[in-house]
């Protein structure tokens, strides 16, 4: 008689501890996926540890799982050793680490592949329509020329908040015209669209790109000392491009939400990776469209303060 399999599970409780639950057939488990469980009086999503053949406890007093969520684990090994380690360090339940890490609709049980996000694409008349024909509607024609500057023309609605408060109505006219189309398929990724050609340096950026470059075996930090339009940007790019060829990931972070759509379309245009967003701006369901992203290796995080993002 083949033993059921034992699995190890971390379930978003104030406990600093795992718990073992029987796997009937015919589910599978494996570490880094979400199932969900009995406990107590409810049932929660809890994460996969690990699975083994025995208990601490008698298999009679095991509860089984009741269900897997995930084919695939949402959290990859290395991610779940980094958050492991983190739970060990701070001193806090594994359980609620684990969730905390996850976007809500996963915590609750929803499926990893989000809705697709609704984007904005300029139609073949608005590419040739005339904006000052707009007169004084100033919104509408500072989005057709995002549109027209953006990648596939094509806008997430992300991309349009630094352009006015009110993008929406401005936007809606725009498709009652005719000259921007919605659409459900996603923006295309960077791999599908040739990486912008590199500028070439001047003496004292290619001295900052090759001083940081040099560091990168161990921990370093430099300040980067220029006016605006030095060409900062620009070393940046090529240290995280460097960076990513060898298969690792860059972090940039950004000192105000306004300035982070012109940086990601530069980053984006420029560099054949993965880019992911996160800041206090975002919505509930675009932090989760933008979960998928999570698995890339060789990627660039961007992360964005806002103002008032210390206030209590």
């Amino acid at each position: 008689m083949i033993a059921t399999p034992i699995a190890r599970i971390a379930v978003p409780v104030p406990r600093r501890q795992t718990f073992d639950f029987l796997v009937p057939a015919p589910l599978s488990v494996r570490p880094g996926v979400r199932v969900r469980v009995p406990f107590g009086a409810r049932r929660l999503v809890g994460v996969v540890i690990g699975v083994g053949a025995d208990s601490e406890l008698p298999i009679a007093r095991l509860k089984p799982v009741a269900d897997v969520l995930d084919l695939q684990p949402v959290f990859p090994p290395k991610l779940l050793a980094t958050l492991r380690w983190a739970a060990d360090y701070y001193h806090h339940p594994l359980g609620e680490v684990l969730a905390t890490a996850l976007p809500v609709p996963l915590r609750r049980g929803s499926q990893v592949e989000p809705r697709r996000a609704q984007t904005y694409c300029l139609t073949e008349a608005g590419l040739a329509f005339d904006t000052t024909a707009l007169g004084r509607a100033a919104v509408q024609q500072r989005l057709l020329a995002l549109l027209r500057a953006a990648p596939w023309h094509r806008l997430q609605p992300e991309q349009c908040h630094h352009v006015s408060p009110s993008w929406h109505r401005a936007m809606a006219a725009l498709v009652e015209k005719r000259l921007v189309a919605i659409d459900q398929a996603p923006v295309p990724s960077a791999a599908a669209m040739p990486p912008a050609s590199p500028v070439t340096l001047n003496a004292a950026q290619r001295a900052a790109a090759q001083t940081i470059l040099a560091s990168l075996g161990g921990y370093q930090s430099f300040l980067l000392h220029g006016i605006t339009g030095s060409g900062k940007t620009e070393v940046y790019l090529r240290v995280v491009e460097s960076v990513i060829e060898r298969g690792q990931q860059a972090l940039v972070l950004v000192p105000e939400i306004a300035l982070t759509p012109q940086l990601i379309e530069r980053f984006r245009q420029r560099l054949d990776a993965a880019v992911v967003v996160l800041h206090s701006g975002l919505s509930v369901s675009q932090r989760h469209q933008g979960g998928g992203a999570r698995h890339a290796i060789g990627g660039i995080y961007a992360v964005t303060a806002s103002r008032g993002v210390h206030r209590r």
